[in-house]
């Protein structure tokens, strides 16, 4: 698969999630058993792997985020059911080279690839970044090779195990989330709870937040996901992600940057509020507003999809590092891990 293809497949996946006005939210709850890991090595999906891969899932329903490749899951003693389809994750790697007799020489990728730049270029190596795609397949596609066992039966008790003693999700709308509380009160910026306003929203210029006053919200839930949609936004600015100062370059159409920022905030905030068991029932994006933003912007950016995931990632890991406590199961110490380092079992076992 290509790296237009992956793209093509994103855009698919969200025009059809924003045509829709889904009375649902976006994400399946996520625990310590499905936080967008790869089953076998237990490393955590980062960047834009990350962010596709949980709207892969809640596309075609799994009520698991756990994957590997076909490979992996074999040596594990487990097949992938028949008629199964993968889903194509990506990774930078490079490919090196030079100037032979006016011909262009490949060169192995070790040991250039602990070069510095100087070194390379003293010894006239050029070197040539390019993405790596491959296929992951949900952990419920795979079945024992033996017993013919569906690892979803194995899955599903672990995540009843792990979730017994926290009820039903949205059983107690009034409950409160005290990471969450945490943030409210010692987040960055300034945080104003103003009674009787009907506005909530991030101000970049004085960096500060309004919310309405608490008691017009209809329930806990849905304070904290306005909440955390607004901070997602203070997370963009320039001391701190920089993002929207760098949409508002890339974008000189003002609505256009504004759409995709705000769909940077609605993807951050509900992944944090499925991490929480909280999904508030009418949680959506104004459909009309993002989507016409997006659509207008892929024209004149092909990569945007990319760069959408990648940003919502960094949100949601700016958030995590500061209040852990806020974003459960999202593993901050897979940020030291480089993402070839995070994927390289799985080329070799996919090779």
């Amino acid at each position: 698969m290509k790296k237009e293809q992956l793209q093509e497949m994103f855009n698919a996946m969200l025009n059809r999630k924003l045509d829709e006005s889904w009375e649902k939210p976006w994400f399946v709850p996520v625990n310590k058993n499905s936080a967008v890991t790869n089953y076998k090595t237990g490393q955590q999906y980062k960047n834009g792997n990350f962010i596709f891969l949980l709207f892969a899932s809640m596309f075609k329903g799994f009520n698991t985020l756990q994957f590997m490749t076909f490979k992996q899951g074999l040596s594990l003693g487990y097949l992938v059911n028949k008629g199964s389809e993968g889903l194509p994750v990506y990774f930078y790697s490079f490919s090196f080279y030079k100037m032979v007799g006016g011909q262009r020489k490949n060169l192995p990728e070790s040991p250039y690839n602990t070069w510095t730049t100087a070194q390379l270029s003293d010894a006239k190596i050029v070197k040539l970044p390019f993405i790596k795609i491959h296929h992951v397949f949900n952990v419920t596609q795979f079945s024992d090779v033996k017993t013919g066992e569906n690892l979803q039966t194995v899955i599903n008790k672990t995540l009843l195990d792990a979730t017994e003693d926290k009820g039903n999700i949205n059983s107690n709308p009034e409950r409160i989330l005290t990471g969450c509380e945490n943030v409210l009160t010692s987040w960055q910026c300034k945080i104003n709870l103003v009674p009787g306003s009907d506005r909530c929203f991030y101000n970049p210029i004085e960096d500060f937040i309004q919310l309405s006053g608490r008691p017009q919200f209809i329930n806990n839930e849905y304070f904290y996901a306005t909440l955390l949609h607004e901070v997602t936004h203070s997370t963009g600015h320039e001391k701190r992600t920089a993002r929207i100062k760098k949409f508002n370059e890339s974008y000189k159409n003002h609505n256009e940057a504004y759409a995709i920022e705000e769909l940077v905030a609605e993807i951050s905030s509900a992944f944090i509020m499925a991490s929480n068991n909280f999904a508030p029932e009418r949680q959506k994006i104004n459909s009309a507003v993002y989507l016409q933003g997006w659509k207008e912007s892929l024209k004149e950016d092909e990569n945007l999809a990319f760069k959408v995931c990648a940003e919502a990632y960094k949100a949601i890991s700016y958030i995590a590092e500061r209040f852990p406590e806020a974003v459960p199961y999202f593993n901050i110490k897979s940020e030291s891990h480089s993402e070839l380092t995070e994927v390289g079992e799985e080329v070799e076992m996919a090779s």
